[in-house]
């Protein structure tokens, strides 16, 4: 008897706090009486971040999409607030933040009866908005680097475990990497000479297992890339043919 007054307890808590986000969405009332942290209220980066969340600002957005979309914004700010600048440069800090993303990633999809690729997909758009906010700061143009360039790895990790479909998430994520590397180096390396290579080259860990895999991956994301005919600029370094011919001595 016991069991079941408290499993339907739970379940009422559940739905008053899908209830809760609905009538944020509809009715802005001021933030504070959703039980937001003061920490939250007082730093501008935190708020900016709510008011430009994507799901949030779209009319269309389900209370689903709003829940999960507040869920893995709270998982990347809290969790990040706790790991240094450099925290996440070797694959196992990564792997650690992966493991503890992908259980928030099932607990959503079975608690929101969602697919698990559509929830991943969430999660990778919440990582992204995570990293321009941090540029923002920064002025705009330049990434900080270091966990606020990686969560970009984290977020290219969740796409390739939970296989996710949208093609315009994928692609917007390899943009993202682009535009502050300019290379795709740290994923085409362990495809061409095995997993430890970019760790000799680049000073960087691959997070895929082995070659086989980070061929797979390759295909996966020129795939999606191919779907939205992706094209990026290449910068070639300009040769002057005057000076090569007259060396100096």
């Amino acid at each position: 008897m016991f069991l079941q007054l408290l499993d339907a307890f739970q379940r009422l808590v559940s739905q008053l706090k899908r209830q809760f986000v609905w009538i944020r969405h509809w009715f802005p009332l001021p933030q504070r009486f959703y039980g937001f942290r003061r920490s939250f209220l007082i730093d501008p980066a935190r708020t900016r971040a709510r008011e430009r969340a994507s799901y949030q600002r779209n009319p269309r957005a389900t209370r689903r999409q709003l829940v999960m979309d507040y869920i893995f914004e709270c998982f990347f700010e809290d969790t990040f607030d706790q790991i240094t600048r450099n925290g996440l440069q070797d694959r196992q800090s990564r792997r650690n933040v992966l493991d503890h993303l992908s259980s928030i990633i099932k607990g959503c999809s079975e608690g929101q009866n969602t697919q698990t690729d559509e929830v991943a997909g969430i999660a990778v758009v919440a990582a992204m908005r995570y990293h321009r906010l941090a540029k923002e700061d920064n002025g705009g143009r330049v990434c900080l680097m270091g966990k606020y360039h990686n969560i970009l790895y984290i977020a290219l990790r969740t796409c390739w475990d939970w296989g996710v479909r949208d093609s315009e998430v994928v692609v917007q994520l390899l943009v993202a990497i682009y535009e502050c590397e300019k290379t795709f180096e740290r994923i085409f390396l362990g495809a061409l000479f095995g997993p430890h290579a970019p760790h000799f080259i680049a000073g960087w860990r691959s997070d895929f297992q082995d070659q086989h895999e980070n061929v797979r991956a390759v295909v996966y994301f020129l795939k999606h890339a191919t779907r939205e005919k992706l094209t990026l600029p290449v910068w070639i370094p300009r040769f002057d043919v005057a000076a090569s011919s007259n060396p100096q001595h």
